[in-house]
């Protein structure tokens, strides 16, 4: 079915507005205005007749929180003119975002089960105040400055998707198939390994071929090898570092970890947290944050001494993919279940334990800093006037940068770690 869009102007801020201009200036000192404005793409399986209540529910469900259902508009409100160029941003196509996941469970949680995807784009409206276009590179570096180039691309007449996000994605992928290494030999594994980039190195053809020949008896699948291949990589042989090591026909009394961890033992103790996984922590310093006075009703706030330490992760595979473009290390999902709570385990069970069985409250604080840079704070504590210990104390969950204070940026900071 066709996509639909919706366009609305209410969303960005002026001082994002302003950041962004001062930013497009150090490119083309010609750019004079800038206008932004959102537009939201939505796949579904059947057609969503317009002026009929599931699109009035849509609408509802896309606009802004303070802000009527006409505010979305289908068709954009920016008109092309001789001096201005349109630049739009949004998710690559080959993989749902985590926005359009959320969109999609909250549509069939209220009936629109037809809706299987809901992307959202930024377009820029670029105003020029000479007759000077701007050029091929000056738009590249625009598009560098706007658009993270590993989880977002540039939406052209060309690449817009008309019926499917799937449209320009290849058709059909190569199936999996055995490697005949019983009637070929060797030589099956290394063409295969040449084809599907699997980086084995010549121990680990000799192994993979003895293993399937001599052990197993049988060709192994592609799939299996990609198996292998992804095993035996980098990220997963962090076992290697823990095992023993013999150096000239000599097994070596401590593992190559231990060796470096002994460092410890002949240092300072300024650590606070030290080899736990891939983090250490080192001794902070004091100083004055601003926390209010009570909790549980409005009140002053007042300069409150606080204590933090300094928090250091190293990794051998800070890549980032586009499951975690920017964190690089906490490669999605899994790095988060291994290094957040081994990292902060110690204080994040503390919390557990304070806000036991206890009604808390959450502050989200929104602020400007100097760089124009939209901040959020979130902050909890025990909401019970009774306990003269914890009344007066509030716990710092996560400070972030957020693009609009809009609900559903504010959720996703605050449930992403």
């Amino acid at each position: 079915m066709p996509i639909l869009r919706y366009y609305s102007k209410h969303t960005w801020s002026e001082s994002h507005k302003l950041r962004i201009l001062k930013q497009m200036h150090q490119i083309c000192e010609n750019i004079s205005a800038l206008e932004l404005e959102i537009c939201y793409h939505v796949e579904s399986t059947t057609p969503i007749g317009i002026d009929t209540q599931q699109e009035f529910l849509l609408r509802w469900l896309l606009k802004e929180a303070q802000c009527d259902v006409s505010s979305l508009k289908n068709k954009s409100s920016f008109i092309s003119q001789s001096h201005s160029c349109l630049i739009e941003i949004g998710p690559r196509f080959n993989f749902s975002t985590a926005f359009s996941t959320n969109c999609v469970n909250i549509c069939q949680n209220v009936g629109l089960n037809h809706v299987n995807r809901i992307e959202s784009s930024t377009r820029y409206f670029i105003g020029l105040n000479s007759i000077t276009s701007l050029t091929e590179k000056m738009k590249s570096e625009i598009i560098d400055l706007l658009a993270d180039r590993m989880t977002e691309c540039e939406y052209t007449s060309q690449n817009l998707p008309i019926n499917s996000f799937n449209e320009h994605l290849p058709k059909s992928q190569l199936p999996w198939y055995h490697v005949p290494i019983l009637s070929d030999g060797r030589h099956a594994l290394e063409k295969v390994n040449s084809e599907l980039g699997l980086a084995f190195t010549e121990w680990d053809i000799d192994y993979y071929f003895l293993l399937f020949k001599e052990v197993l008896k049988r060709d192994p699948t592609t799939v299996e090898l990609f198996d292998c291949a992804q095993s035996n990589s980098e990220h997963s042989r962090h076992w290697f570092f823990r095992g023993k090591m013999i150096i000239d026909g000599q097994e070596q009394p401590d593992s190559l970890i231990k060796m470096i961890m002994n460092t410890q033992d002949h240092t300072n103790t300024n650590n606070t947290i030290k080899f736990s996984d891939n983090s250490s922590a080192i001794r902070g310093f004091s100083y004055k944050s601003i926390r209010p006075q009570k909790f549980n009703e409005p009140s002053r706030v007042q300069l409150t001494a606080t204590e933090s330490d300094l928090i250091f992760t190293a990794e051998t595979h800070n890549m980032p993919t586009a499951v975690a473009p920017f964190s690089g290390a906490t490669t999605g999902t899994g790095g988060r279940l291994r290094y957040v709570p081994l990292l902060y385990g110690e204080c994040m069970e503390m919390m557990r334990k304070k806000a036991h069985n206890k009604n808390i409250w959450i502050s989200i604080d929104e602020t400007t800093d100097t760089e124009q840079r939209l901040i959020a704070n979130f902050i909890f504590g025990i909401l019970d006037v009774n306990d003269v210990e914890e009344k007066d104390k509030s716990y710092l969950l996560n400070v972030c940068e957020i693009d609009a204070a809009k609900p559903p940026i504010l959720q996703r900071s605050l449930t992403t770690p």
